[in-house]
């Protein structure tokens, strides 16, 4: 025992450094990667809309050996999953398909807010909108929009505060 205690400092010491420099050298071989992943469209019910902007790419960040790394970022997708989806605001969880391959993990937001509102349908006249200052000896002429009219279809807080288009 007393053999085994003996300059147990320096065994200490030699043991701390011998830990340090193994995970050293295994981190320097490993890296990570950012990179812009695309999100698949919202697969939604007839009578539900966007009524706000999802992005079209996320950022994952993978994480893996040197060797590994060198992934394709276009062979991967981020599906958004909602069991029921309602008016409102709504928590989607993301997913990365497909799965990674061994000895590599990724980061990425794993839920995202969608706002969500019902659909609406609604016949909006059109108006032609004019520059009335005419130069020299030109004389306003007739006006007409074609068609008269549009049948418009969105979310109902966005169609609801229009009364017409104009051109």
């Amino acid at each position: 025992m007393k053999r085994a205690l003996k300059n147990w400092k320096l065994k200490l010491g030699s043991i701390v450094i011998a830990v340090s420099l193994f995970g050293y050298v295994q981190y320097s071989h490993n890296v990570s990667r950012t990179v812009n992943v695309r999100v698949e469209p919202l697969e939604l019910p007839e009578d539900l809309l966007l009524a706000d902007r999802v992005p079209s790419f996320m950022a994952v960040t993978f994480f893996g050996s040197r060797d590994a790394i060198n992934l394709e970022p276009s062979e991967f997708r981020i599906v958004l999953m909602k069991s029921r989806p309602r008016t409102g605001d709504n928590d989607y969880r993301a997913e990365l398909t497909p799965d990674l391959p061994e000895n590599i993990t990724a980061t990425y937001p794993e839920r995202l807010k969608v706002y969500l509102d019902r659909a609406d349908l609604r016949q909006l006249p059109v108006l032609p909108e004019l520059d009335l200052t005419l130069q020299g000896d030109l004389e306003l002429g007739y006006v007409s929009a074609d068609p008269p009219a549009i049948r418009s279809r969105g979310p109902y807080q966005i169609l609801a505060d229009m009364d017409r288009l104009k051109t």
